[in-house]
């Protein structure tokens, strides 16, 4: 799935770039942290919020629920 964002990894920080940008207003990177970073790379791969939310179960031990609407108040702010 196109996002229309790449995270980079730069000198032990995470950033967001928007590529859809067109120039004005140039956008700024934001640094995000590694489990933004994560969750936006599994987006990208296609995964479903269910999917994201259960990984994220799985390594960090946060509650499904949680994790599902976290990931939906991700997807929102990103627009996909």
């Amino acid at each position: 799935m196109e996002t229309g964002y790449i995270v980079r990894a730069v000198a032990g920080d995470w950033w967001l770039i928007d590529t859809r940008q067109s120039g004005e207003p140039y956008r700024k990177p934001k640094r995000i942290n590694r489990t933004a970073a994560e969750v936006i790379n599994m987006i990208g791969d296609g995964k479903t919020t269910e999917e994201i939310a259960q990984t994220l179960h799985d390594q960090y031990g946060v509650a499904v629920e949680e994790a599902v609407s976290d990931v939906n108040n991700l997807r929102s702010q990103l627009g996909v």
